[in-house]
């Protein structure tokens, strides 16, 4: 049952290490074409990022999905995070919009990847029996991450004129993340399950 799900760490470990890392997803898109128009781009300039963006987050889904059926996905999440972190840096940095329209189209491949590592991590803890309602339970851990983000990161902006400080907090959730899925156990006997 529920309380049984609820005392078992890796429920924890998953659901708080995808959700923080979706929720700076979820942030990052929701920002890209104001951070772009802010930046100086034009609003045509700043839709096409998110375009760019959005098409090599929905590519990253396939090829991550692909890879983690090979690779360990603790460390493929590790990896996923890192690209995050890139990103970030490189918006602090004030790219330029070819370095920016770069950024987009190659890290995007790795913000694709968090929903389906999120997905696959949750099969191989708790087997594809009791899938649908650990997913149902997580999802009410999983959300008020991608509310708050995006909330703060307005904020934020609202406060300073600048989304940098939110970008650098983003940096510290996307090692935080990191850190709770390189503890998850997954479970040997389910992890062969389909």
């Amino acid at each position: 049952g529920y309380g049984q799900l609820l005392r078992n760490a890796n429920f924890w470990l998953v659901a708080c290490g995808a959700g923080i890392l979706l929720g700076a997803d979820q942030a990052l898109l929701a920002t890209m074409v104001p951070y772009g128009i802010d930046a100086g781009f034009s609003p045509r300039q700043a839709a096409l990022l998110m375009s760019s963006l959005t098409f090599s987050a929905i590519i990253g889904k396939l090829i991550i999905g692909a890879l983690a059926d090979r690779v360990d996905k603790r460390w493929l999440f590790c990896a996923v995070a890192a690209c995050n972190l890139a990103f970030l840096v490189v918006l602090i940095s004030g790219p330029s919009y070819i370095v920016l329209m770069a950024a987009c189209a190659l890290i995007g491949l790795a913000i694709g990847g968090t929903y389906p590592l999120w997905m696959t991590l949750t099969a191989d803890c708790f087997g594809s029996a009791s899938f649908g309602s650990v997913m149902g339970a997580m999802n009410l851990v999983v959300m008020p991450f991608s509310i708050i983000s995006i909330r703060f990161i307005g904020e934020v902006f609202d406060r300073t004129g600048t989304y940098s400080p939110a970008f650098a907090v983003f940096i510290g959730s996307a090692i935080l993340s990191a850190v709770l899925v390189i503890m998850v156990k997954p479970s040997r006997s389910r992890a062969a399950a389909p």
